[in-house]
């Protein structure tokens, strides 16, 4: 059944309805490095507004903040300011950087994730497809699954990157390659953290260096988009 508020008659995202109390914990440990694409006006570590910012997967929730992060920063770039970079155009314009940057936090608490990996999900009967890489057009269906995870008490949801798996799929659908093995044997985990139940103090700025702005004062894009574009085949825009 999907839930109910989609206009979508082929709607795959299953409701939560009965299905949360099924759904396990998953532990990330107090002093867990973390990667993080965040807006330039938030340090790494800073919260977004409660209920603010635009639709996103698990985000965002009505009087919560949260903050997206991610194992590695090439994931972590690529569920934040780069999200829409994939299909017939795989090219990145300097407006998708401006007013982003990257760094890394650790977290000073242990945080309890509702567990959506691949694996957790198929113990739950539900493909990837149906919840955590189903098209953008179904956020509000899944954001249903934030609410409900929110409400068990949960502090975020962890599960694996959609845009690995995205940018797979068009590497294999232009020949394959090098890169295309490697995404498909890594999985890459990234989440989205609730404040409350976290508290925001929960991340902490990691003080070997500064956060780096994906697009520099001369307009030029951060070495690590460049990297990141040449390993997807990616066109970066002047």
């Amino acid at each position: 059944m999907s839930v109910a508020a989609c206009a979508d008659e082929t709607c795959p995202v299953p409701s939560p309805d009965g299905r949360t109390d099924a759904v396990t914990g998953h532990l990330w440990a107090r002093g867990t490095s973390l990667a993080r694409g965040h807006p330039t006006h938030l340090s790494p570590a800073g919260f977004g507004p409660a209920g603010a910012g635009r639709a996103a997967r698990f985000s965002p929730l009505t009087g919560v903040s949260h903050a997206y992060v991610a194992r590695v920063e090439t994931a972590a770039l690529l569920e934040t300011a780069l999200r829409d970079v994939g299909g017939p155009d795989r090219t990145v314009y300097p407006p998708m950087l401006a007013g982003w940057s990257w760094g890394r936090v650790t977290t000073t608490a242990d945080l309890r994730l509702a567990d959506l990996r691949d694996g957790a999900l198929a113990a739950l009967e539900i493909r990837p497809d149906q919840l955590t890489t189903c098209s953008p057009r179904h956020y509000r269906c899944t954001g249903a699954w934030a609410s409900a995870l929110h409400t068990a008490g949960f502090d975020g949801a962890v599960w694996h990157s959609r845009q690995a798996t995205m940018h797979r799929d068009a590497l294999n659908a232009r020949g394959g390659g090098l890169a295309a093995a490697l995404l498909t044997h890594v999985a890459v985990e990234v989440a989205a953290v609730w404040s409350p139940p976290a508290d925001q103090r929960v991340l902490v700025a990691d003080p070997s260096g500064p956060p780096r702005p994906l697009l520099d004062e001369d307009g030029r894009p951060d070495q690590l988009v460049l990297e990141l574009a040449v390993l997807l085949d990616i066109t970066v825009e002047a």
